[in-house]
Order: structure tokens, then C-alpha cells, then sequence
């Protein structure tokens, strides 16, 4: 985009026929921007409220990425919508909230699980800012399945984990089984200051039943 698709105003500010959007939202599309909410995976456009991929229309949409034709039709539809890779909802007033990175959820039974929303919460129960990381890997019978990986020093217990999430209020489907918690000697980071999360995927992926390679667990 280019280069911006939305804006919020604060609440003693009024727009020109419209007051400040709700707190949580973006606001609504900038004029010139047609937004909407598809179906991650069937492409089925989504009515007000409902979380799916947040795609756009304008002419300040880009064309495509230079000589990279395959790159270029992941991004736009061909009737040339961009795909954000953000995952969001709109109200019925065209309000924006974003929920998360589309590489940040898993798809679960049919159920699209957040994986920040997860992590953030491990993060308030135990204090530990920067020690947790959630991520997934391919699992046969429900699509995806949830992995923790923790710092192996901060003392997070498993079990007691998802006591707590559950007693956050957070669905059964959205809490990882104690045998997929792994200690890690260190969180991977980028030099950007964020996880890495493609470490993260492939140490899941490679994960097996109890054991992750380069784990604190699979030190002799």
C-alpha cells in the first residue's frame, strides 16, 4: 500500500460526519480503499464481525513484485484485491480491528487459534516477557497442533499452564497439551528484536512426541 489504509482519530476529535472509531479498531479504510474480510481459506467473503483476511482494493494497491510472478499471485486475487495477511474483523460501520498476522494463527479442528493471544497470557501469568514463544506444527487429525516453547530457567510449569489458560476463559481447543510444552536454553530472536519465527516452526516441525532438537529436554 501506499501508504497507509487506515486511520483512528482519538475520541475528543471529530471527523468530517463521523466520530472517533471504537478503541481496539484502526478506524475505517482511508477514501479511495475498499476493504473487506474473506474466508482464509475459501476466499468466501465475510459479514460484519466475523475474523477472517483482511484484503483491499485501490489505486494505491500495488502492481506486483518485480519478476516474480508467483509472489505476485500469492498476494493479489485475480480480480485484484491484495491479500494483508492480517487477520481481522469490520463492524456493520466499516470499522477495522486487526487480530494478528495471518502466520501467527493455526488453523485447528476448522477454528482459527491466535497464537499471540496465547502467548501474551503466558507471559502475564509467569512474568516472562520475552521466554515464551507459540508456534504449531502439522498434526493428521485436526490440522495443526499448538507448541510452547519456553526459557528452560523462568520455572514454567506445564500443567499448571493450561490450568490457567483455561481459567482465563480461553476454549479447550486453544490450550496446548502438557507434552507440547519444550524448554529451550534461549528464545530464537531476529536482529530486529523479534522471535524468529521460522526457527520456531522448523524446531516444531522437527519436535518429536517429547523431545525437540536443541532443547534444554534432550540434553545428556
Amino acid at each position: 500500500m501506499s501508504p497507509i489504509v487506515s486511520l483512528n482519530l482519538p475520541k475528543d476529535f471529530l471527523a468530517v460526519g463521523r466520530e472517533a472509531g471504537p478503541e481496539g479498531s484502526i478506524g475505517v479504510a482511508m477514501p479511495g480503499i475498499a476493504a473487506r474480510i474473506a474466508d482464509v481459506d475459501t476466499g468466501e467473503l465475510l459479514g460484519p464481525g466475523k475474523e477472517g483476511l483482511l484484503q483491499l482494493k485501490s489505486a494505491s494497491v500495488m502492481l506486483g513484485y518485480l519478476d516474480d510472478p508467483d509472489a505476485t499471485a500469492a498476494a493479489m486475487t485475480p480480480d485484484g484485491w491484495y491479500n494483508t495477511n492480517d487477520v481481522a474483523s469490520m463492524d456493520r460501520d466499516g470499522y477495522i480491528r486487526i487480530t494478528g498476522r495471518l502466520s501467527r494463527f493455526s488453523k485447528i479442528g476448522g477454528e482459527m487459534v491466535p497464537h499471540e493471544l496465547i502467548e501474551n497470557r503466558l507471559e502475564e501469568f509467569y512474568g516472562l516477557e520475552g521466554k515464551v514463544a507459540v508456534t504449531a506444527r502439522p498434526d493428521s487429525r485436526k490440522g495443526e497442533q499448538l507448541i510452547v516453547f519456553y526459557a528452560a530457567d523462568c520455572g514454567l510449569d506445564p500443567v499448571d499452564a493450561g490450568n490457567r489458560l483455561r481459567a482465563s476463559g480461553l476454549p479447550n481447543l486453544w490450550v496446548p497439551r502438557p507434552d507440547c510444552f519444550f524448554p529451550l536454553e534461549k528464545i530464537p530472536f531476529l536482529g530486529n528484536g523479534k522471535k524468529d519465527l521460522k526457527k520456531l516452526r522448523e524446531l516444531a516441525t522437527a519436535s518429536g512426541a517429547d523431545t525437540v532438537p536443541g532443547s534444554a529436554r534432550t540434553r545428556g
